[in-house]
């Protein structure tokens, strides 16, 4: 799932990246010798996953010739950081950008500097609340993936019994939000399992460690 994510990614900058130089005819040369710089900015480089994901983009974007890849990271999904790394994207005439949102509901200043800018903006992993005023979106469907994260613990190793803890991801996410409630109804239609205790862990591990620790020090029996 993740490379072909990946490759959707890849190729849609590929039509979509040439596609916006050639519209510009003689207004600005883009790229260096005929070199297509791909500008890739990370809500938090910090997140396990991001990381796994950003290897990959350097891996697989290194089978194609003719493109370069510059990655900006804005910390702990610092909205301003990440609006101030696409408009240097765009100051330094990159030729399409690959974005996981810091913040999916508030990047209308990022959408609006890349339509005006004519820079295609793929969208990946977290869709954002104006995704219309991006060019693309590549991720993964976070509630299919929650139910099937949700039943495969809940149903098919627990047979639909049992005590569960749960821990979610970032607040106010898309992605944290619907994989949570996925699992919420994966319990609701197995009348044997009782969530007995949800916290916020940030898709922090260290973070959950602790929350997981408090959880068996205070005695709160789950399966």
């Amino acid at each position: 799932m993740k490379k072909r994510c990946l490759a959707i990614v890849l190729c849609l900058i590929m039509v979509l990246g040439c596609a916006a130089c050639g519209s510009k005819g003689d207004e600005k040369e883009k790229g260096d010798g005929g070199t297509k710089k791909i500008g890739v900015a990370v809500g938090n480089a910090a997140d396990v996953w991001a990381t796994y994901w950003m290897d990959e983009v350097k891996s697989y974007g290194a089978t194609f010739e003719g493109y370069e890849f510059a990655f900006e990271d804005a910390g702990d999904y610092d909205l301003a950081k990440q609006i101030s790394q696409v408009e240097n994207f765009i100051n330094n005439d990159y030729d399409a950008i690959i974005m996981i949102p810091a913040d999916a509901s508030s990047s209308g200043s990022i959408t609006a500097a890349c339509k005006e800018a004519d820079v295609p903006l793929i969208v990946a992993e977290i869709k954002l609340s104006n995704q219309d005023e991006a060019t693309a979106l590549a991720a993964s469907d976070a509630y299919e993936g929650g139910m099937m994260q949700a039943s495969h613990v809940m149903e098919d190793m627990m047979d639909g019994k049992g005590k569960v803890v749960i821990l979610q991801g970032k607040a106010g996410n898309d992605n944290a939000t619907y994989r949570y409630q996925a699992a919420c109804e994966v319990a609701e239609r197995n009348p044997g399992i009782e969530i007995v205790a949800t916290d916020i862990a940030d898709w922090d591990r260290s973070k959950a460690m602790t929350i997981m620790e408090t959880w068996i020090q205070s005695g709160i029996e789950f399966d």
